[in-house]
């Protein structure tokens, strides 16, 4: 018998209990693994954690702590390729990840197949 490869693993994080609960429901009906953060500061160290082997993250744009752009701002400065989705209502945000081509903004509210798909695509286009 083969063994079942491990579902890839996505962080998730928002401060709204609302969305955080929305977004994972969603990535986990899908087929993924998820883990949660509340705040921006907490995404960026388990991003920053060698352990973790996240193949996603969903950032909220506007999380205390650390932005979503923020945290990607310091991931790419550590050499983190990792392809992100950030979620805002606030258009400024998607100028921020302008010419990075593992960045996709998503208007909230969106729809369970909007961020899916979001997520598929920028793994389709990522080498993991």
């Amino acid at each position: 018998m083969s063994a079942i490869p491990p579902a890839p693993h996505v962080l998730v994080a928002d401060d709204e209990p609302g969305v955080l609960r929305f977004v994972s429901h969603a990535l986990t009906r899908a087929g993924f693994r998820v883990t949660t953060a509340e705040d921006g500061t907490t995404a960026g160290a388990m991003l920053a954690d060698p352990n973790e082997r996240f193949v996603a993250a969903v950032l909220d744009c506007s999380m205390p702590g650390a932005t979503g752009p923020e945290v990607v701002s310091e991931m790419r400065r550590g050499g983190n390729p990792l392809p992100v989705v950030l979620l805002s209502g606030d258009e400024e945000y998607g100028r921020s990840a302008a010419g990075d081509a593992a960045v996709r903004l998503l208007a909230k509210p969106c729809s369970v197949a909007e961020l899916v798909g979001a997520v598929r695509d920028l793994l389709a286009g990522a080498a993991v």
